[in-house]
């Protein structure tokens, strides 16, 4: 007796636990796999690349890290422009203010930089030498005055090896200023499938 007490329970535990798994239809219950998260860094001088910074969460979502700078630059361009042009020359990476804590956290990343002197501006090159990109998808954009990106993108893939990186795209000074370029990064942004 107590032998068929005991199956009849077991069996019972066993339909119970078939039942949970399936839903009202009969079909087994797929568990889709948590969405990887979002980090959009990005380094801004002027305001330009934020407004892109901040196209791209309010398509996607995801945390904004502004890349700071222990002595930030002076906002007057030319400055800049002697100041940057000397960095290169050495090689000088600025200090950070600050960090990501939890990079670790995110699976797509979009990072953003002005272009100087045809690649991305140093406080860039700080940021991704701080940290392990490896099996993390990278998206970068960029804003630019007259060129393009020149070779922002091959110095990031250098860098952040073991990373799987997608179409850069940005926006250049004469579309700001024709007005076009909003429109320019949306429709890129509707391209991009993680």
């Amino acid at each position: 007796m107590k032998t068929k007490s005991i199956l009849v329970i077991l069996l019972s535990v066993l339909l119970l636990s078939c039942n949970s798994n399936k839903k009202e239809s009969g079909t087994m219950r797929i568990e889709k796999a948590p969405e990887p998260k979002i980090l959009i860094a990005y380094y801004s001088l002027l305001g330009n690349t934020k407004a892109v910074a901040e196209q791209i969460q309010n398509k996607f979502g995801g945390d904004m890290f502004e890349i700071e700078l222990v002595t930030p630059y002076p906002c007057d361009e030319k400055e800049v422009i002697e100041i940057t042009k000397g960095e290169r020359e050495v090689a000088y990476l600025p200090e950070l203010s600050n960090k990501v804590e939890n990079i670790a956290d995110y699976g797509i990343i979009f990072i953003g930089t002005p272009i100087w002197y045809g690649t991305a501006a140093s406080p860039i090159f700080t940021f991704v030498k701080s940290y392990d990109f490896s099996g993390k998808k990278i998206i970068p954009f960029y804003t630019c005055g007259g060129g393009n990106e020149g070779t922002y993108v091959e110095d990031l893939k250098a860098i952040c090896e073991g990373a799987e990186f997608f179409e850069s795209f940005g926006n250049r000074r004469p579309e700001r200023e024709e007005g076009i370029h909003i429109e320019k990064i949306e429709k890129h942004l509707e391209t991009i499938k993680f």
